[in-house]
């Protein structure tokens, strides 16, 4: 860690990466989700140990590995990478992404967990948490919240 920064990657390897996310973007847009995650997975691998060390793309990839698995509906590998993503915002709550999680929990059905999260973040934020996420996660939260005696 440089003055409280983690190190940034070399502009090679950052070429490497970039190159390869963009091709799991295309690839999922296009519908090829097995495409998107070879890619994702090849720039994680690209990414030097420890895996954790790096300023972003430690913190993104993760992040939004577990937004791919969630969307596709891998729950135990979103699950696998949302505490990767946990481990790599450091210790502490992070509340972008026990948002995130909430979301996974959600689509996994756990309904009660979801909404104890969500809860919690619309007592601190009201709707903004929610801004520019899935309309469904705060329509969810309000219904449910409207039931609570």
């Amino acid at each position: 860690m440089i003055n409280g920064h983690l190190p940034e990657l070399s502009p090679h390897v950052k070429s490497v990466i970039d190159d390869l996310l963009r091709k799991a973007g295309e690839a999922k847009r296009a519908g090829d989700l097995q495409r998107s995650e070879e890619a994702r997975l090849a720039a994680w691998r690209v990414l030097p140990e420890p895996k954790l060390g790096w300023e972003f793309y430690s913190n993104i990839m993760p992040r939004n590995n577990l937004i791919f698995y969630r969307d596709a509906r891998q729950f135990d590998k979103a699950q696998q990478w949302l505490a990767i993503t946990r481990e790599s915002y450091g210790p502490g709550r992070n509340e972008v992404i026990e948002f995130f999680a909430a979301t996974l929990w959600f689509e996994m059905g756990d309904l009660d967990r979801a909404y104890g999260e969500f809860a919690r973040q619309f007592q601190a934020g009201r709707t903004r948490p929610f801004q520019g996420q899935d309309k469904k996660y705060l329509d969810f939260y309000l219904k449910r919240s409207a039931r609570k005696p």
